[in-house]
């Protein structure tokens, strides 16, 4: 039993670093666009990332994950 806790304890905070890492890139993405003109030869826009990864998805995807690991 008290494996199986830990494992979920791990798998909690995997979640929570993956949604501070999102918020991370989020942010890398955004400060890099404000520096720039144009969307040509942007390593996000050629991915699509800036597309994807919208402010409100990110922190909507984030504010879930915290809330679940807060138990509010």
């Amino acid at each position: 039993m008290q494996k199986q806790e830990e494992k979920q304890q791990g798998q909690n905070i995997d979640y929570v670093i993956y949604a501070m890492a999102s918020v991370v890139h989020w942010n890398d993405l955004y400060e890099f666009c404000q520096k720039r003109s144009s969307c040509i030869g942007c390593p996000y826009k050629s991915r699509l990332m800036c597309e994807r990864e919208s402010t409100l998805n990110v922190m909507k995807r984030a504010a879930e994950i915290f809330r679940d690991f807060l138990d509010i």
